[in-house]
Parts: structure tokens; C-alpha cells; sequence
């Protein structure tokens, strides 16, 4: 049965947009046309200088893995955010990168969105390669993945930490990761 369906992405060119401030109702940031200098809403009020309103963005060219939860696998949107962090700390552990060199993000929207996964290096490290062309790597990864989330461990009770799931890159995301939401699934994965 189909759980998964992963594409590797060799030299994928990824653009990140930043819309503006979480914090405002408003998008872009606020730049004068004349002096190039950012501008705050209360700038306005005394400035004599065109302003307008920009988008941000930059691109990069690096390795991905492309993955799509099956609903077989019947996860939640918590469950989704958690088995992308899962499988980024497996990879990071199996491959011994830091957490900086392995990217990830949710696409598509609504409750079932695609995990992206991709090398956030200067040129490839290589490890995203292996797990889409080697099936015994991939089968390790998911079987790490279970192992470092301590299920067996009575005495570990909390839904994530920072000895696992939890870091500095993906604190917008410690209220949704919940590893209890994917041991299911990586079961599943597993067999």
C-alpha cells in the first residue's frame, strides 16, 4: 500500500517570499522611493517622500525531497507538521549534518499540505539523493525517526522537546509538533 509518494528534486531553484510583518494586517514593507530607507507606519505622517509597499525575496539552488502524505496514513495537520520535523532530525542524525543544513517546509494549504525538504547548503551535501534512490536508506531514516522520538521511554511523557523535535529553526511550530500525532504513521512507515 501507498503511504508516501516522494520525488526527488535535484538543483531545485527555491524562492522564499517574506509578504511582510506577521504582526501588521498590512503586506510588504514600507520603503522611500527616493532614499531607500525602511519606513515604519508613524514615518509616514511627517514624510514628503514617495513610499511604497515591497515584497522580499530570495532564491536559492539546492538538492529536495518532494513528500506527500497519503491519507492511508491518516495524519492530522499536527500530524503532518510533526513527521516533517521527524524525518528532518532522522536525516540530520543518520547523515550527521547540523540542524541548519536541512531545510523544511509545509506547501500547499488547508489541512493536508506537502512536506518539502531540501539541503540548505552552499552546493549539495548529497544526503536527499540516497534517500529517494536507496530504498534501504529511506527504510533507516523512518526507523531512526521512530527511535529518537523515545516511545518506548516511560518516563519521556512530553509531546516534544528540545532533545528531539523542537530547535530554534522551527519555534513557529512548537504548539502544532506533537510526536504521539505520527507513531502511527511511522509504524506504518516502518512495516
Amino acid at each position: 500500500n501507498e503511504l508516501l509518494h516522494i520525488r526527488y528534486i535535484p538543483a531545485a531553484r527555491i524562492y522564499q517570499v517574506n509578504k511582510g510583518w506577521r504582526s501588521e494586517d498590512k503586506t510588504g514593507f514600507l520603503i522611500g522611493m527616493t532614499s531607500g530607507f525602511w519606513k515604519k507606519e508613524s514615518d509616514l505622517q511627517n514624510s514628503t517622500e514617495n513610499n511604497s509597499r515591497i515584497g522580499l525575496y530570495t532564491t536559492n539552488t539546492a538538492d529536495a525531497l518532494y513528500i506527500e502524505p497519503i491519507p492511508a496514513l491518516d495524519l492530522s495537520y499536527n500530524g503532518i507538521v510533526t513527521l516533517q520535523y521527524a524525518m528532518k532530525f532522522a536525516i540530520e542524525n543518520h547523515f550527521q549534518v547540523e540542524s541548519s543544513e536541512i531545510g523544511a517546509c509545509l506547501m500547499g494549504e488547508g489541512e493536508s499540505p506537502n512536506i518539502f525538504l531540501y539541503e540548505n547548503t552552499e552546493g549539495s551535501i548529497g544526503v536527499l539523493s540516497l534517500i529517494a534512490q536507496k530504498q534501504d536508506v529511506y527504510k533507516k531514516i523512518v526507523e531512526l525517526a521512530y527511535s529518537l522520538l523515545a516511545y518506548d521511554d516511560e518516563n519521556y511523557k512530553p509531546n516534544a522537546s528540545y532533545r528531539d523535535l523542537l530547535n530554534y529553526y522551527n519555534q513557529r511550530d512548537h504548539e502544532n509538533i506533537d510526536r504521539w500525532e505520527i507513531q502511527d504513521a511511522l509504524k506504518k512507515l516502518i512495516a
